[in-house]
C-alpha cells in the first residue's frame, strides 16, 4: 500500500468571484521540504470551496511534520493557517 497524506481544508472567498491561489508548504523541523500549488474552482454561492490535496508519503522519515496552507491573491497573502501531524 502507498502511503499519502491527505488534506481537506474548506477555503471561503466571495460568492462568484476568483478565489486565491492556495500554496501548501511542508517541513519538518526546519525549512521548506516541499510545495506545491493548486487551481481552485471558484466559490459556489456561499463562497465555499473544497481543497483536496493527497501527498505522496512513501519513504517519510518518522517525525512531526508541520502544513502551511499560504492563500495568494494578486501576489499578496491573504490567509495563513497551519497544522501538524506526526508519522510514527
Amino acid at each position: 500500500m502507498k502511503a499519502e497524506i491527505a488534506i481537506y481544508p474548506v477555503i471561503h472567498a466571495e460568492p462568484r468571484r476568483p478565489g486565491p491561489a492556495p500554496i501548501l508548504e511542508f517541513s519538518s523541523g526546519g525549512p521548506v521540504i516541499g510545495q506545491d500549488e493548486a487551481r481552485l474552482p471558484e466559490p459556489g454561492e456561499d463562497g465555499r470551496i473544497p481543497l483536496g490535496a493527497r501527498v505522496p508519503a512513501d519513504g517519510w522519515p518518522a517525525s512531526q511534520y508541520h502544513v502551511r496552507l499560504l492563500l495568494m491573491e494578486a501576489g499578496r497573502p491573504v490567509g495563513d493557517e497551519r497544522l501538524s501531524f506526526v508519522i510514527e
